[in-house]
């Protein structure tokens, strides 16, 4: 359903069934991140421990907490020192939501989409994005969908064949940047 084919009368007709598909879409586009960074966290860090006994990585992938989205993001730093906030995709893309081109890295919009299913989890609906059509949710599904492949492609090449791509050596450059700053909370 696209904005520009629904006159303004009949998105109010139907806007009480279509606002908890708009939100189950924003959900599925959240867990897509979620659940691909746990097991992409798991499939890492044993490929880096993959001499080491596997019932102790198995002990300490129990252990370690990833319930959090920000504890995956510290375990990312602290066990395989990759910085998810400093990898970015080449292009966003504009959409036509002010708060979603407001966030310029592909870190704000991840963080952009955690709290607008936050908002849904917590309030049963999202306020933070306005008026949505499923239509519009399709840029944050796709830059998700982007970022997703863009991660795994770049890192399995930097982790299994140990090459970098232009990606890769601009998310470097970005980390050795973070690392003059000394700041923590970039991480």
């Amino acid at each position: 359903m696209v904005r520009e084919h629904l006159p303004k009368g009949d998105y109010d007709a139907t806007k009480k069934r279509l606002i908890p598909i708009v939100n189950q879409l924003l959900v599925a586009t959240w867990t897509i991140v979620e659940v691909y960074l746990k097991a992409k966290f798991e499939e890492l860090l044993r490929h880096k421990y993959a001499g080491s006994d596997s019932h102790l990585i198995d002990l300490a992938l129990k252990d370690l907490n990833v319930q959090t989205f920000d504890r995956l993001k510290d375990n990312y730093v602290d066990y395989l020192c990759i910085f998810l906030t400093q990898y970015d995709l080449d292009t966003i893309f504009e959409t036509r939501n002010r708060t979603i081109d407001s966030k310029k890295t592909s870190w704000e919009r991840i963080r952009l989409i955690q709290e607008v299913r936050n908002d849904i989890a917590h309030n049963g609906t999202q306020t933070i994005l306005g008026e949505l059509y499923p239509s519009d949710l399709w840029g944050l599904f796709d830059f998700v969908r982007n970022w997703v492949t863009s991660f795994d492609t770049n890192f399995n090449i930097l982790v299994y064949e140990k090459r970098s791509t232009t990606l890769i050596k601009e998310y470097q450059q970005r980390v050795a940047d973070l690392g003059k700053r000394k700041s923590r909370t970039d991480l």
